[in-house]
């Protein structure tokens, strides 16, 4: 069982690309559309807030795991540090985090695989999901 997890010490800049990869995300999908609407400046307001807030959450996370000093999972130290509910609250906001990542990520690949091949942009995104014909 000792094989199952293994912990591997990472480099700060790998740190640093895992912070920088996670608070870009899938949101990055709609950066141009915010930037048509709204305009540079505020976007570029905005994105700085976001990820200065995104980046101490994540701080707070890594701290409160490195005083576990156990391998749990969010759900697992929400039960810890908050109770039962508050496991479910972070159990029910990673699912929904995930599903809307998904959301976007296959919106976003079906635009792109239409203006490739011009078919029902809905057919498109559909087609992420589908297995290539026989």
């Amino acid at each position: 069982m000792s094989d199952v997890l293994r912990v591997e010490k990472i480099t700060f800049w790998e740190g640093v690309a895992m912070i920088i990869g996670t608070n870009i995300g899938a949101g990055i999908l709609g950066v141009s559309y915010a930037a048509r609407q709204a305009g540079y400046m505020p976007l570029l307001f905005w994105l700085v807030v976001v990820g200065v807030i995104t980046t101490v959450t994540m701080l707070y996370v890594a701290e409160a795991t490195l005083r576990t000093r156990q391998h749990e999972q969010l759900s697992g130290l929400a039960q810890r540090y908050v109770g039962g509910f508050g496991s479910w609250l972070m159990f029910a906001s990673v699912t929904v985090n995930a599903l809307g990542a998904l959301i976007a990520y296959m919106s976003g690949s079906g635009d792109l695989m239409h203006s490739f091949v011009r078919h029902r942009q809905n057919a498109s995104a559909a087609s992420c999901f589908s297995s290539p014909p026989r």
